[in-house]
């Protein structure tokens, strides 16, 4: 579920670093499936737990008619010391101070062949960063 970030802050001992839009590539089409989320929890103090589960960790949500799959779920933690920990599914996973849990959300798949999006679709999806242009170019042949 999605915990408004005040209530995590006050109730559970985290920061809220970042909310944003999942930036990974996966799910283009005609039409674009929905963009996921990515959030980061910094971990405010030692000897915390972890624990989540995520389905769609290692399918990604199908794209259909030609749309391409999205992109799957999961959660990162990355370590004070630089090193980077990836799961769908941990229990009691021990998280200190200065860690941070990311937590990526998937793209949905597309619907469509992505050469038939239009070019003012492909443009507002680069202005709005969903999409870079050298993914735009990859899969909607579109060269600005």
């Amino acid at each position: 579920f999605n915990c408004p970030a005040e209530v995590a802050e006050a109730r559970y001992g985290l920061g809220i670093e970042q909310v944003a839009l999942n930036s990974e590539p996966g799910g283009e089409g005609q039409w674009r499936g929905g963009k996921g989320i990515e959030v980061h929890y910094r971990v405010r103090a030692d000897d915390n737990f972890l624990s989540v589960g995520y389905t769609r960790s290692r399918m990604p949500p199908w794209g259909a008619s030609g749309g391409l799959d999205g992109s799957v779920n999961y959660v990162e933690v990355m370590r004070r010391d630089g090193s980077r920990d990836r799961h769908a599914f941990t229990t009691n996973l021990t998280v200190n101070e200065g860690d941070i849990i990311r937590v990526v959300t998937g793209n949905g798949g597309g619907y469509g062949d992505p050469k038939l999006r239009s070019r003012a679709d492909i443009e507002r999806d680069l202005k709005n960063e969903y999409l870079t242009p050298e993914r735009a170019k990859e899969i909607y042949g579109y060269d600005a």
